[in-house]
């Protein structure tokens, strides 16, 4: 071990960090072993794996009472745009807000979860069913829509 002091558990900086003894750390309930080897790969690795290890410092934060930390990292990963993550952030953000109520009302909100971005056109003529939703895209074909007589509705079903 290198005599460095991590700033956030006090303990030793691991020689070696890695996801793999960070998560094995938090699995066997060692939190500030976890937190030391996570929170230099939250800062270092490729994306896939600095995600996975802040959804550990989550877990590991709030085992150690560590709960603004935790809120504060929940809420910048619900800005991701995995959806595994986002929900992972939200479900936590929200027992942590439960459990920890702030001193602050304003941070009370948990932010609502980013509805999953539209395929582009082109793609939606393609869904293999063969049903395309109508999207207006001006207030132009709304009204057009809404002033159709039910007798020139058509609807064709394909198989």
């Amino acid at each position: 071990m290198i005599d460095n002091k991590s700033s956030a558990t006090g303990d030793s900086v691991p020689e070696k960090p890695s996801l793999k003894a960070g998560l094995l750390a938090l699995k066997q309930k060692n939190y500030p072993q976890a937190i030391a080897h996570l929170e230099i790969i939250s800062q270092q690795e490729p994306l896939k794996q600095k995600l996975k290890a802040k959804m550990g410092l989550i877990v590991a934060y709030e085992q150690t009472k560590q709960i603004e930390k935790a809120i504060t990292l929940c809420r910048n990963l619900t800005k991701i745009s995995n959806d595994e993550i986002q929900t992972f952030a939200h479900r936590h953000l929200k027992e942590l807000l439960k459990q920890y109520p702030p001193k602050n009302p304003k941070k009370l909100t948990v932010p609502a979860p980013k509805p999953p971005p539209l395929p582009p056109p082109h793609q939606q003529q393609n869904i293999q069913t063969g049903f395309v939703p109508f999207n207006p895209t001006s207030e132009q074909n709304a009204s057009a829509k809404n002033n159709q007589q039910p007798s020139q509705k058509i609807l064709i079903y394909r198989t």
